[in-house]
């Protein structure tokens, strides 16, 4: 059976995988933490609307402004005995009926679609806390200010990496997933998410634990490099003109992303070097100073 919409939940899950993984590993600016809340966010509604199409559960989409006075497309639809191929079997126009059920009732309904689970887990209550979490910060990341320093609090992040733990397992029970048991090292290892439970998580521990910024430590010692400017990226471009063989254009976006975090958490500073000289022209001396920085990992 072809599963409509698998493929790009099949995606949005392995990007939230990448995503958490990421954080975890230190990279907690505010982009990397939009993209984990909405790619969870695709990546849960997607895989619990294709669960109501493999049983069939039609509250999977309403039919508005476009029933005709001989019933249809809803007769046919209500007739169907697989949505999957029904929707399949639609063209562009003959779409425009439909509109998927809105992600507000899906935790109503996952407490019908994966009842058996919940029976013998006990873990509705983790589901459903998750998804309204994930309501709000989705609303608030697409309708309303976000304080980069405030979304996604490392609360949230704990309480959403743990829900992933038990949305992992319900992908497996269901058969969500292209594979059964572990995906070993093969094509569906980045879908992988057997981790154990955070019981505390901070984001300027993740940076200071990282290992790329163990290695920024010993990178920068006993160097000296341009004064450009004090905003992250000019600190990282210098850094990157200096050790370019380190730190080359591949590896300059994660150069870019530590630095920010660690001028945020008071882990980056810097003091100033003079260099003054002189040079001669004609019968003229000339005097100036040339200005460098060094740089203090404070992990």
């Amino acid at each position: 059976m072809k599963h409509l919409l698998r493929d790009n939940a099949l995606e949005a899950w392995s990007m939230t995988v990448k995503y958490c993984y990421d954080i975890l590993d230190g990279k907690a600016t505010l982009s990397y933490r939009k993209n984990f809340v909405s790619s969870l966010h695709n990546a849960v509604e997607l895989f619990i609307k294709q669960r109501m199409l493999d049983i069939n559960d039609f509250r999977v989409v309403e039919i508005k402004n476009g029933v005709m006075a001989d019933g249809q497309p809803a007769k046919d639809y209500f007739n169907s005995s697989n949505l999957n191929d029904y929707f399949l079997g639609l063209n562009q126009e003959q779409m425009k009926p439909f509109f998927s059920v809105e992600f507000n009732k899906l935790s109503t309904y996952s407490k019908e679609l994966f009842a058996e689970y919940y029976n013998q887990t006990g873990n509705k209550g983790i589901v459903c806390d998750a998804m309204k979490k994930l309501t709000i910060l989705r609303n608030n990341e697409m309708h309303f200010y976000i304080d980069k320093n405030m979304f996604l609090s490392e609360e949230d992040f704990c309480e959403l990496h743990n829900f992933m733990i038990t949305f992992y397992e319900i992908l497996q029970k269901y058969s969500l997933l292209p594979f059964w048991g572990e995906p070993g090292r093969g094509e569906y290892s980045k879908l992988s998410f057997r981790k154990e439970k955070l019981e505390h998580f901070t984001y300027k521990k993740a940076v200071k634990n990282s290992i790329f910024v163990k290695k920024l430590k010993e990178n920068v010692a006993v160097q000296i490099f341009p004064e450009i400017g004090s905003s992250a990226y000019e600190i990282a471009e210098s850094i990157a003109f200096v050790l370019s063989d380190k730190y080359d254009a591949k590896k300059f976006g994660d150069l870019w992303t530590y630095i920010e975090l660690m001028l945020e958490y008071d882990l980056l500073t810097y003091e100033i070097v003079e260099e003054e000289y002189e040079c001669e022209e004609e019968d003229n001396v000339y005097y100036g100073c040339n200005r460098y920085r060094t740089f203090s990992v404070n992990i």
